[in-house]
């Protein structure tokens, strides 16, 4: 463990009982370089990359994986399968590939899973309702 520096805190969701942390993301198209920016939730209890809703899959799906590569995650409900694309995110400027993820039934939210929360250095600040994207200090 060493010191860390602030690079950028979020307001919790607070509409949401209980409140949950944020994160700003962006994603683009491979293909035709489009950008969409909005906040997901950052949500350690799914193991995925970043599932978004079927309109945001729809429009950023370009290169979609064959079905034999969609994942099937564990949920309380039961197994859920979810399609997967290709894509560039970018969290505060930070630009990597992944994928996107929606179910192939139902609906879903934008929530940043593990496969991609692992990466970054966050802190929960739970009283003051923040979330807060960390560098170490060298």
């Amino acid at each position: 463990m060493g010191i860390y520096r602030t690079l950028s805190c979020h307001s919790y969701d607070i509409e949401s009982k209980p409140e949950r942390p944020m994160i700003h993301v962006s994603i683009t198209g491979p293909a035709t370089g489009r950008e969409m920016k909005f906040t997901a939730a950052a949500d350690t209890g799914f193991s995925g990359y970043l599932l978004v809703p079927m309109e945001t899959y729809q429009e950023y799906s370009e290169f979609e994986l064959p079905v034999r590569d969609f994942l099937t995650y564990r949920t309380i409900v039961g197994p859920i399968v979810l399609r997967r694309a290709r894509v560039t995110a970018a969290i505060l400027g930070e630009r990597f590939e992944t994928f996107i993820e929606t179910p192939l039934v139902g609906v879903a939210k934008f929530l940043l899973g593990r496969r991609i929360l692992n990466a970054f250095r966050l802190a929960l600040l739970g009283p003051e309702k923040r979330s807060c994207l960390l560098e170490e200090q060298r």
